[in-house]
């Protein structure tokens, strides 16, 4: 009985540590924004990962309405 006892033990103490070692590990893969280059955008001033900014000249915007935005106010 008593050996039943201690493989239990050691079992479970097993399985925290590897679960607990595999979560953090985890936690680095889900987070893409470290080291990702931002731009501001040039109409409200949001800064936004450069993969989804909209560029026109050397002017970088957040979303197409502000592109847009910008585009209207340029115009007479």
């Amino acid at each position: 009985m008593g050996r039943l006892v201690v493989v239990l033990l050691l079992a479970a103490g097993a399985y925290l540590l590897f679960r607990r070692l595999g979560t953090q590990g985890h936690h680095r893969k889900h987070s893409p924004t470290i080291g990702t280059p931002m731009r501001r955008c040039h109409y409200c001033g949001t800064y936004v990962p450069e993969s989804e900014t909209l560029t026109r000249g050397e002017q970088t915007y957040c979303s197409a309405a502000h592109l847009n935005a910008e585009k209207s106010e340029e115009s007479p």
